[in-house]
């Protein structure tokens, strides 16, 4: 059987059918959190268990050297650079590990390194501010490697690309929309490296705006974001949210709280998504 490159098209379909099964996967085992668990718990470890259903997808699949769900509805298949072998099980765990568990662990140590370097340290480097400017340059660059595989047509994610993880097909279909294909890309980077451009030149003129804030006013807003704790897993607030109660959460544990339930965790009064507040700059 003849093996080739597949086109853009079908590395597209095969990714969006692996995520359509993960995300399935998840809901199952986020149902069977919730009943062994309880709504609580389950919430609080729901980041946790959507990483662990995402592991176990790709240990399954890939750990065992075998495809993917998607990979074997579109009939491709992975190899290594030299388009010979199939990936050693060294460069599969690498790739899973990258895939599921090295997103939750880098966020974490990361969170974690910055929250001491403001609390002992007493330096800056992210506040509520600039936090979402840097979430908006990670996008961004994840937005060049998609130019890039659209015009190239290998590497569709970075950790393959980090592992020199490739594909081969043995399906006959090939669509003409190659050539398209790169266009887009070509015409997507232009447009990426703009928005990189104004986004750095945005965050340079907030610093700039920055400096000329008292000393003494941003030592007091900075023991404000330290000492605001989520009132739900009782860690430092992200993106710190109000209800019309009155009690305040990061804003993902109380919005994956109201997919169980529409009510306050403590106080048991009705809520709603609606009427959620998030507070920025808060003093």
């Amino acid at each position: 059987m003849a093996l080739g490159s597949p086109d853009v098209v079908t590395q597209i379909v095969s990714v969006r059918k692996d995520t359509q099964y993960i995300n399935w996967l998840k809901g199952l085992v986020n149902e069977s959190a919730h009943n062994v668990l309880g709504p609580r718990l389950s919430t609080v470890c729901s980041e946790i268990i959507n990483h662990v259903s995402e592991f176990l997808f790709y240990f399954l699949t890939t750990g065992g050297n075998l495809q993917t769900l998607g990979e074997e509805y579109t009939g491709m298949i992975q190899v290594d650079h030299t388009e010979r072998h199939t990936p050693s099980l060294l460069r599969r765990l690498a790739l899973i590990s990258l895939y599921s568990i090295s997103p939750y662990l880098l966020n974490k140590v990361s969170l974690q390194f910055i929250n001491y370097l403001n609390k002992y340290k007493k330096v800056q480097i992210i506040t509520q501010d600039t936090n979402p400017e840097i979430t908006k340059l990670l996008k961004l660059l994840v937005r060049l490697h998609f130019c890039l595989f659209y015009m190239n047509g290998i590497y569709y994610s970075i950790p393959k690309h980090l592992l020199g993880i490739k594909y081969l097909s043995y399906s006959h279909h090939k669509s003409q929309t190659g050539q398209n294909f790169a266009n887009l890309g070509r015409l997507s980077m232009l447009e990426t490296l703009m928005s990189v451009c104004l986004l750095m030149f945005n965050w340079y003129k907030k610093k700039q705006n920055l400096n000329l804030i008292p000393a003494t006013s941003n030592t007091t807003h900075s023991k404000a974001l330290i000492t605001t704790q989520c009132s739900f897993c009782l860690d430092d607030c992200q993106a710190c949210t109000v209800t019309i109660c009155g009690h305040q959460f990061c804003w993902n544990c109380i919005h994956s709280w109201l997919q169980t339930e529409a009510k306050c965790p403590f106080c048991r009064e009705k809520i709603s998504a609606s009427g959620l507040v998030v507070i920025q700059n808060s003093v």
